[in-house]
C-alpha cells in the first residue's frame, strides 16, 4: 500500500491513555440467568456480573442480547428443560446470547436497573407444534438451533463454516425459506451479491409475507442499484507544498452481470519547487485532470472482470483486471498501460503515466487473522521519456483482532515497499556535467505497527445512529531511507439505510513516503445510491 493508505490504517488515543491497559481488563461478565413460568407467561431475568452495556433486539420468535463485551460461555440447559414450553433453543457465543420461542410465541426484552427481563408470552390458542408429531417437532428445532449456530459463526468471520452449515440445511430441506435468507446473507458477506440474489428471489417464493426476506432483497437491491461517489482530499507536507483533489467514481447497472463504469479526478498544485520534463526547476501552481471509463462483468461465484480506458490530456491507456473470491479468500489480478499517475508531484504536472502488471490476494486465516498481499511491477513514463523508471513493489498488511480483550481493538503490520532495478538519466541543465533522475523514484521499505480501534455507535450505545468511527496509531519506518515517525489515522461513517452515506477522514504521517515530508492529510467521501 502507499504511505497515504498507510496514513489511514488502523489506535483511538484514549485506547493507550484512558483506557485501561490490555493486560488490566477484568474477566469475561458471567451470566446470572434465573426464571420462572406461571400460565401462559414466563420471565427469564438476565443479569452480567460485573455489569455491562447490551443491546437488546426483538425479531419474530427471536431475543437477541449483545453485550459491549465478550460474556462467560452460559449452560442453558436446565431453562430449556423447565420452559420446554417457552424456549426452542438457546444459543450464545462471544457476546451475543440469542433466544428461540417455541412456535408462536411472543418474546418482549425489558430494562431493569441490575440487567434485563425477558417475558415470553404463549398464544391462547393451542402451539401448532403441539398438533405435530414429536420427533417433527425435534427435529424442528435442531434445525433452528443449527440455522442459529450458523449466525454465531458468521458474526465471528467463520464465513466458510456457516455457508457450508446451511448450504446442507438448505439441500436437505429446499422448503427451509430461513436457510435459504441465512445463506443469501453469508454470501453477500462473501462478497458473492448475484448469488445472494437468487437465494432470496427462491426464499420470498416459499415465505412471500416474510418482511425479513423482503427487507433484505430491498437492502441488496439498493446496494445494487446505479450509484455516484465523490471523494475530496486536501493534503498539506511540511515542505508548504499543497494539493487539492476531487475524484468521483459512478456505477449503472446495465444488467445483472454488466455494469459501466467511469471516474474523473481533477487536482490543483500548489507547490514552491517542483522540476519539469526539461530539467528546470521552479514553483508550480495550476490544475490537471485524469478520466477512465469502464465496463465490469460479474459472475454468480463472485468473479468480477473490469476492463477501462484511461485518459489524461496527453496520453490514453487501458486496463484489464479480475478478481476471484472464495469462501474466506479473495484474488485479484490486473494489467494497466499508461494510466495517468500522481503519486508524485512531477508526474501530476507533466501528465505522466504508469504501466503495471500485479497480483493480490487477501485471506481471513486462523485466530481470525486478516493477511493482504499485492505484488507488482512498475514502469513510470513521462512525455517524450516513456521508461522513466522500473520497480518491483510489495505492500501488505497482517491484522489481528482483539475483540477478545476489548471489543473493536486490534493490532497490524503494514508493509510498503518499492525496488527500483533502472532509474532514467538525463543531464541537468542548471549544473554543467550534473545529472539529475526525470522521475524521483528511490527505494523504499516502509515497516509499520498500528493499533486500532473501531466504535460502532448503534451496537456500543444502543443508539440509532449509523455512525462507525475507526482510529489508529502507531509508529513507521524506513529502512531506506533510515528515518520514520507516527502515523495517525481517524475516520467517521455514515452507513444508514437511505440513499445517501457519506463520511471525513484525516491522517499524519513523518518521513515514511515518497520524500522526508510529513504529511497532513484532511478528506471525505458521499456516496448516493440512486
Amino acid at each position: 500500500m502507499s504511505a497515504r493508505v498507510l496514513l489511514v490504517a488502523a489506535v483511538l488515543a484514549a485506547f493507550f491513555v484512558g483506557g485501561a491497559p490490555l493486560a488490566a481488563q477484568t474477566a469475561a461478565p458471567r451470566l446470572d440467568v434465573t426464571w420462572s413460568s406461571e400460565g401462559p407467561l414466563a420471565n427469564v431475568r438476565i443479569v452480567a456480573v460485573p455489569p455491562v452495556a447490551m443491546r437488546l433486539e426483538t425479531k419474530g420468535r427471536e431475543a437477541v442480547l449483545r453485550f459491549a463485551r465478550p460474556v462467560a460461555a452460559f449452560e442453558a440447559g436446565g431453562l430449556q428443560r423447565d420452559l420446554a414450553r417457552f424456549v426452542e433453543s438457546v444459543a450464545s457465543g462471544f457476546d451475543t446470547l440469542v433466544f428461540v420461542g417455541t412456535q408462536d410465541t411472543v418474546p418482549t426484552l425489558r430494562r431493569e436497573e441490575d440487567g434485563v427481563l425477558l417475558v415470553l408470552r404463549l398464544p391462547e390458542r393451542p402451539m401448532a407444534d403441539e398438533t405435530a408429531p414429536d420427533g417433527i417437532a425435534v427435529e424442528r428445532a435442531e434445525r433452528r438451533l443449527q440455522r442459529l449456530r450458523a449466525v454465531l459463526e458468521a458474526q465471528s468471520g467463520q464465513t466458510d463454516i456457516a455457508r457450508g452449515r446451511l448450504a446442507r440445511l438448505a439441500q436437505e430441506d429446499p422448503s427451509d425459506a430461513e436457510a435459504l435468507a441465512q445463506l443469501a446473507s453469508v454470501e453477500r458477506q462473501i462478497g458473492r451479491p448475484l448469488r445472494a440474489a437468487n437465494l432470496l428471489a427462491r426464499a420470498a417464493a416459499l415465505d412471500p409475507r416474510n418482511p425479513d426476506i423482503a427487507a433484505a432483497r430491498a437492502d441488496l437491491a439498493r446496494l445494487d442499484a446505479a450509484s455516484v461517489r465523490i471523494e475530496p482530499e486536501y493534503r498539506r507536507t511540511s515542505s508548504q507544498e499543497k494539493r487539492y483533489l476531487v475524484g468521483t467514481t459512478a456505477e449503472a447497472p446495465i444488467n445483472l452481470a454488466w455494469r459501466a463504469t467511469a471516474a474523473f479526478d481533477t487536482a490543483q498544485l500548489d507547490s514552491p519547487g517542483v522540476r519539469r520534463t526539461n530539467g528546470q526547476s521552479g514553483s508550480f501552481k495550476g490544475g490537471r485532470q485524469r478520466g477512465a471509463f469502464g465496463l465490469a462483468w460479474r459472475g454468480d461465484e463472485g468473479t468480477r472482470v473490469h476492463s477501462q480506458l484511461f485518459a489524461n490530456a496527453e496520453r490514453v491507456g487501458a486496463g484489464l483486471s479480475a478478481d476471484l473470491v472464495g469462501d474466506l479468500a479473495r484474488y485479484s489480478l490486473g494489467v494497466e498501460l499508461a494510466r495517468p499517475y500522481w503519486d508524485f508531484s512531477e508526474s501530476l504536472v507533466a501528465g505522466g503515466t504508469r504501466d503495471r502488471v500485479f497480483a493480490e490476494y487477501g485471506e481471513r486465516t486462523f485466530l481470525g487473522l486478516d493477511l493482504r498481499m499485492r505484488a507488482g511491477l512498475s514502469r513510470y513514463g513521462l512525455p517524450g521519456l516513456s521508461d522513466g523508471a522500473r520497480s518491483a513493489a510489495l505492500d501488505g498488511e497482517l491484522r489481528l483482532p482483539l475483540d477478545g480483550l476489548v471489543r473493536g481493538a486490534s493490532l497490524a503490520y503494514a508493509f510498503d515497499g518499492e525496488y527500483p532495478w533502472r532509474i532514467a538519466r538525463a543531464s541537468d541543465p542548471t549544473s554543467a556535467g550534473a545529472e539529475y533522475r526525470p522521475v524521483p523514484v528511490r527505494y523504499r521499505e516502509v515497516h509499520a505497527l498500528l493499533a486500532g480501534y473501531t466504535l460502532d455507535f448503534k451496537r456500543a450505545f444502543d443508539a440509532s445512529w449509523p455512525i462507525v468511527a475507526d482510529f489508529s496509531a502507531g509508529p513507521a519506518y524506513d529502512r531506506y531511507g533510515h528515518r520514520g515517525g507516527p502515523l495517525l489515522g481517524a475516520s467517521a461513517a455514515w452507513l444508514g439505510d437511505g440513499s445517501l452515506q457519506g463520511g471525513v477522514r484525516s491522517g499524519y504521517g513523518r518521513g515514511v513516503g515518497r520524500d522526508s515530508s510529513a504529511a497532513t492529510t484532511i478528506g471525505g467521501y458521499l456516496t448516493w445510491r440512486m
